[in-house]
């Protein structure tokens, strides 16, 4: 396949990103927290779809759900360190 458009030698991900998006070099409690927050309400969007009467899955989502509310309830960042 001819492409008439000049390669740019750079992939999908490099073309699609927005200039402002960074990594932080160490991530802070609260950027880790707030990770595993929206990763438990996607969990949780997720088995309502894929699998509503999975039992099993749904103690297991409970069971993150509850380690997440204790780091919730911690918050602010523990003095030691240590993102349990």
């Amino acid at each position: 396949m001819n492409d008439p458009r000049p390669s740019t030698g750079l992939g999908i991900l490099e073309t699609c990103r927005p200039s402002t998006w960074h990594i932080p070099a160490v991530a802070d409690y609260d950027t880790l927290l707030w990770s595993a927050i929206h990763e438990a309400i996607g969990s949780l969007a997720h088995l309502e779809e894929a699998a509503p009467g999975d039992t099993s899955a749904i103690r297991a989502a409970g069971l993150d759900l509850r380690r997440l509310s204790r780091r919730m309830l911690a918050y602010p960042a523990p003095a030691q360190g240590g993102f349990a």
